[in-house]
């Protein structure tokens, strides 16, 4: 915006402060008859920013020290002040009253803006909150900021004696008022306290040098003065206008420094200075780039309400900071890029929303939750609370008459299942490993109740099928083949995941069982969501010890693990686990099945909606064709019912059950390309090269989740 320097300032001194009662009338400047005198306007602003720290101590010596010369030559008769208003006649320069208003509107809304833009800079949008590990601090809460804020406000004005003043400054302004003019001078941003002192203060160049100087003599005289009654300027010295607004003659000088155009234009350069211990830009870029090299997975339950991703278990910010020490000997970089971890830690947690997957089965969010809770007052809360507690028990107590009633009838047979975290194909302690995505391997795992409590493992890759419910059914329905003749009636107990579990393509497989086999009652119990623990669980802890140090490169290294990680050197009666590998042509097609024979899913036969994410039991029954029986909860003393045909004939299963996959499935062409550079370095051995160059890949084909659907429930 180019204006005029005296229309600026004329323009300028008309704007009004609307922050203090005392500060109404529009500030005037005044000059010299002889010489032109530099000022400005008080410009007001909301905004609140510490500026003491830069201001030169109050008691120091420059502080204190007394412009004799230039008040001198303010006290000379032959002096004259004018305002801006006879400047401007004098220059016969006119203003229209509306253009005024046009530049003021202008002015201040540029100010404004700057402003903005300041605050925008140091606020995060709401849709970055979660872009880092840490939680990131408000620093205007912080116990400093308040402080130094309190401070502030709290500024008083120093005691100065003007009892031998020449302008008899302590007679013509009342202490009252002085604490009313630092105070409004500390709520003001820094810029405008610049502004306000040009509004009070005028400067003009020395009239009068001493022929002999003792020491250098100033350029520039300046002139103190208070506006009081909202209308008369009132001059006052140097060391009364400094103690009244509680600083030094620092911020004086700075604002004329800054000062241009009628306003200070400067900026608050206190804490700009780049510190000499910061780590250079390039270690930081380079420490990001190691970072992204690691692959990472989004969660398969918060995706919908958190950013987060999950990195390899086996990770920990001290070992890729071990592996970044190790990347920068190779590649023989400097010094300056062997940081410390604190470093590393910091740069990954406050640039990424990173975390490392680790499965949290025995805490209960809503159980924790009751407990963060000084004292529930809300009913409704407790009563959610004592029925989660109540589902809980009764789940522990049923799963325990079947196991008591499994060990004494050898016709019943009670098993838990779940399936484990997903394993990797390949693992080693290769460094390289930890920056390649690898196959991903399922295992359901199922546990019989009854000794000699058998163990069984269905284990299948990436290559051969999903982990959706046609895989975990598939996976059971192998295990009821398995079973002995005499067994007639089973009761299985699982956790609430819902896309594998509690849903109708397994529900249509029970009843198909039960309609083509000799079993003749499915008994399907669901855990209480976050209190799933079950035995079937022991098995993923003993697989996972059994997994340390052994370098897995393909499917039967998985086997030989799982199939040795159980001996009977402590109970002779257990045998190992009975392990079987499942390919794309065993898994059956579930979900046409259901499409098949459940017409009606939705309502009981009382015509009540079904709420099958609130079930707890599912029975079937031979002698019951065709109708799924459920309970809300274990204690509730009828079944309600389910007629899948509706109102229609009879169900009609099929004989037999079609397959899902009639060819293996393909990987994506970046897992491929990364399988395909261990193997190019070596860390898959060279007799499995064969093997991994042959798998299938499809460029389109996305990444496969890593996490398990059984590590939180889906209630």
């Amino acid at each position: 915006m180019n204006i005029h320097s005296s229309r600026c300032r004329k323009i300028v001194s008309l704007s009004t402060n609307s922050n203090a009662e005392f500060m109404n009338k529009p500030s005037t400047s005044y000059y010299n008859d002889e010489k032109t005198v530099i000022s400005a306007s008080d410009v007001s602003s909301d905004e609140y920013n510490d500026s003491s720290d830069e201001w030169l101590p109050f008691n120091s010596k420059e502080g204190n020290e007394i412009e004799t010369d230039s008040d001198n030559s303010f006290n000379n008769s032959s002096t004259k002040l004018t305002k801006f208003d006879d400047l401007f006649q004098e220059e016969k320069k006119i203003i229209d009253e509306t253009e005024i208003k046009l530049v003021i509107k202008e002015i201040l809304d540029k100010i404004e803006n700057d402003n903005a833009i300041v605050f925008e800079e140091n606020t995060l949008p709401e849709s970055d909150v979660e872009l880092c590990r840490w939680r990131r601090g408000n620093k205007m809460k912080w116990k400093k900021a308040i402080s130094a804020k309190e401070k502030k406000l709290s500024k008083t004005p120093k005691i100065v004696d003007c009892t031998n003043c020449k302008f008899k400054c302590s007679l013509n302004v009342d202490e009252d008022y002085r604490i009313k003019l630092c105070s409004h001078f500390w709520t003001l941003e820094y810029n405008r306290q610049k502004d306000y002192i040009l509004s009070c203060v005028t400067q003009a160049p020395v009239k009068r040098h001493v022929s002999e100087q003792v020491r250098k003599a100033k350029e520039f005289s300046k002139m103190y003065t208070f506006i009081l009654n909202s209308s008369e300027k009132v001059r006052v010295c140097k060391q009364f206008f400094l103690k009244t607004l509680a600083i030094s003659h620092g911020p004086v000088d700075k604002a004329f420094e800054g000062f241009e155009n009628g306003i200070f234009i400067n900026n608050d350069k206190r804490g700009k200075t780049p510190s000499k211990t910061k780590t250079p830009s390039d270690v930081i870029c380079e420490i990001k780039s190691h970072i992204e090299k690691f692959p990472t997975i989004e969660s398969h339950y918060c995706r919908a309400t958190t950013k987060r991703k999950y990195l390899d278990p086996t990770l920990s910010i001290a070992k890729m900071y071990e592996l970044y020490l190790e990347d920068c000997k190779s590649r023989e970089l400097d010094s300056k890029y062997f940081i410390c971890l604190t470093v590393y830690r910091n740069i990954f947690c406050k640039n990424y929303n990173l975390d490392f997957y680790k499965p949290k089965k025995d805490q209960c969010l809503q159980c924790e939750t009751y407990k963060k809770l000084s004292k529930p007052q809300e009913e409704q809360i407790i009563n959610n609370y004592e029925n989660h507690i109540r589902r809980r028990d009764e789940s522990f107590s049923a799963k325990q008459l079947d196991k008591e009633r499994a060990s004494n009838n050898n016709n019943f047979c009670s098993a838990t299942f779940d399936l484990q975290s997903v394993l990797q194909i390949p693992s080693s302690d290769v460094s390289s490993m930890y920056y390649s995505r690898k196959i991903c391997t399922y295992n359901l795992t199922l546990y019989e109740a009854a000794p000699p409590n058998r163990a069984f493992c269905f284990l299948w890759t990436e290559l051969n099928g999903q982990k959706g419910s046609s895989e975990i059914g598939t996976a059971i329905y192998k295990w009821i083949q398995q079973l002995s003749e005499n067994i007639t009636e089973i009761s299985l107990y699982s956790d609430t995941c819902s896309g594998q579990n509690r849903n109708q393509f397994v529900a249509a497989l029970f009843l198909y069982i039960v309609t083509h086999s000799r079993i003749e009652t499915i008994t399907h119990n669901f855990m209480e969501s976050g209190h799933s623990y079950m035995e079937v669980d022991s098995m993923h802890s003993t697989i996972e010890s059994a997994k340390k140090n052994v370098p897995v490169y393909t499917m039967q290294d998985w086997l030989t693990i799982c199939r040795l990680a159980r001996s009977n050197r402590h109970n002779k009666k257990c045998s190992n686990y009975t392990v079987q590998e499942l390919k794309y042509t065993d898994f059956l097609d579930l979900k046409s099945l259901a499409n098949m024979i459940m017409k009606n899913r939705s309502l009981d036969m009382k015509g009540n909606k079904v709420n099958w994410l609130k079930i707890k039991v599912l029975k079937y029954e031979k002698n019951m064709s065709g109708v799924i029986q459920f309970k809300y909860n274990y204690s509730d003393k009828e079944f309600n019912i389910i007629r899948i045909s509706g109102r229609g004939r009879p169900t009609k299963f099929p004989d037999n059950l079609k397959n899902l996959y009639d060819k293996p499935l393909p990987i994506s062409a970046l897992k491929k390309n990364d399988l395909m550079k261990l193997c190019k370095t070596q860390a898959i051995p060279e007799e499995f090269h064969e093997w991994y160059k042959s798998i299938p890949s499809c460029s389109k084909k996305k990444e496969t989740v890593i996490l398990s659907e059984s590590e939180n429930d889906s209630d």
